[in-house]
């Protein structure tokens, strides 16, 4: 079983869709959008649980990355994968409340709130809401340090990233980039 998730109820998923912890049972789940620590500095409509949800597909591939990354000392968090559109919706309306700036020093302090959708750092479509898209970093399953992604999540971009070592680069984009996407 996976302490991160032991205790929370789950509910019965459609044909085809998974539970990541179920599946990777050393992995961490931290589910963002369940709670306050995110750009919106709440939770986001339809995420009742603070787990996380993925295509069977995109499970498969994460699967194959764990192996990979546990032989070298890593295991992976997840903080999203599956999101409903409801979420998509709220994030819609969050962006458009110009006023709401209350996670700004810590989500996207470079970035003026005003230009968020114009940017591209929130769509109105999103891959995930088909399951296909999965948010996480790698962690040290030794010392339980993230390593440097260069930026903290939810909406990183150049303006809010710091440089990534080429140390980091070298142990993480592989991983992400060919080993945890699914073919949509």
């Amino acid at each position: 079983m996976n302490t991160s998730t032991a205790g929370i109820p789950k509910a019965g998923l459609p044909e085809g869709f998974v539970y990541i912890d179920e599946l990777i049972e050393d992995c961490i789940i931290d589910a963002k959008y369940a709670g306050t620590d995110n750009f919106m500095g709440r939770p986001a409509a339809g995420y009742e649980q603070p787990l996380v949800v993925m295509s069977r597909e995109l499970a498969d591939c994460c699967i194959k990355a764990a192996d990979t990354l546990r032989k070298q000392g890593y295991i992976m968090k997840f903080f999203d994968a599956y999101r409903p559109q409801s979420a998509v919706d709220d994030f819609c309306r969050w962006g458009e409340d110009l006023k709401d700036i209350r996670r700004k020093s810590v989500h996207y302090p470079n970035i003026d709130k005003a230009e968020i959708f114009d940017q591209g750092y929130i769509a109105r479509r999103s891959g995930h809401t088909r399951a296909k898209a999965v948010d996480l970093t790698i962690v040290d399953m030794h010392t339980h340090q993230e390593l440097d992604m260069g930026s903290i999540i939810w909406i990183p971009a150049p303006t809010t990233a710091r440089p990534v070592s080429p140390r980091s680069r070298r142990r993480t984009a592989p991983y992400c980039a060919t080993q945890c996407s699914a073919r949509a």
